[in-house]
């Protein structure tokens, strides 16, 4: 089990401002303990959709991660999980739904923030 600020990296990646604490031999993964402010960092999702032609990618998704706390999202391949993260970094736009980061408002009712600003 790993603590706040743990961050992992492939072989051959680095993380600014981080040390190495371990590695998996087998796969060549690097756990790195870097410095971060996770008191800084919201994010919350509510009713999120996106579809690419007839094919629905998201449908409704919801969901709140507090400060202070780490989240994952897992899922198939093509389950819609890349598709998530780049609406919610704003490289790409929901069809519906709302998006806060930081408790501020980045997407939805005619906001749409470019990624640079989130």
């Amino acid at each position: 089990r790993h603590g706040a600020g743990t961050a992992f990296a492939a072989r051959g990646t680095s993380v600014s401002g981080a040390r190495r604490v371990g590695r998996n031999p087998r796969n060549g993964v690097h756990v790195l303990k870097a410095k971060c402010d996770l008191d800084a960092l919201s994010i919350s999702v509510e009713s999120l959709s996106r579809s690419f032609g007839q094919d629905l990618a998201l449908d409704g998704v919801s969901f709140t991660v507090p400060k202070n706390t780490f989240f994952c999202v897992v899922g198939l391949s093509g389950c819609g999980i890349s598709t998530l993260l780049r609406l919610i970094a704003g490289l790409e736009s929901p069809d519906t739904g709302r998006i806060f980061l930081h408790g501020d408002f980045v997407f939805g009712d005619r906001v749409n923030l470019p990624p640079e600003d989130r």
